[in-house]
């Protein structure tokens, strides 16, 4: 389904995951990686099921208030959110610049989110999103009203990418 979509440019996250993906979506296009779009580090608890943190005082705390309090050797909220920032202006300048209509990021939940809560037309906080594996997002929009920090101007859900028979 994907691969029939013209896509001027593919991005994704540089962790094998996204690139993995990216390829499996647009077999016939060179995803450009992005280290930009990785997921949130959370650090010594990458990989832990809530179980395994819930009696932590430092889990209870990042918790209740996770853009102050940082995982143990994990990232702080805002390093996260300023590095998608950096790395979606990049994407932003490059479509300007060679007048891509179309550009395609496949990242992660946590860059998903924070990306359609500052550039939906939805006003939603980070929380308020989700980004389910295999669900698509496509933001419409004059890219130089996005670039001087306007909102797209329209937002779908695309249809699940998942096999439905076989």
């Amino acid at each position: 389904m994907c691969a029939k979509m013209k896509v001027d440019q593919l991005y994704s996250s540089d962790l094998n995951r996204c690139l993995e993906t990216s390829l499996i979506l647009y077999p016939d296009q060179k995803p450009k990686p992005l280290p930009a779009l990785r997921e949130y580090d959370f650090g010594d608890w990458e990989g832990k099921q809530y179980n395994d943190l819930a009696a932590l005082p430092h889990y209870q705390a990042w918790i209740t208030n996770p853009s102050e309090v940082v995982p143990p050797n994990g990232e702080a909220f805002h390093d996260f959110t300023d590095r998608i920032e950096q790395g979606f202006k990049e994407v932003l300048n490059e479509a300007s610049k060679n007048e891509y209509s179309t550009v395609v990021c496949v990242t992660h939940g946590g860059v998903i989110r924070y990306l359609l809560s500052t550039y939906a037309p939805n006003t939603k906080s980070f929380n308020e999103w989700s980004a389910d594996i295999g669900k698509a997002y496509k933001l419409t929009g004059d890219i130089e009203d996005v670039r001087r920090g306007e909102p797209f101007s329209l937002l779908q859900v695309v249809p699940s990418v998942e096999k439905t028979n076989g």
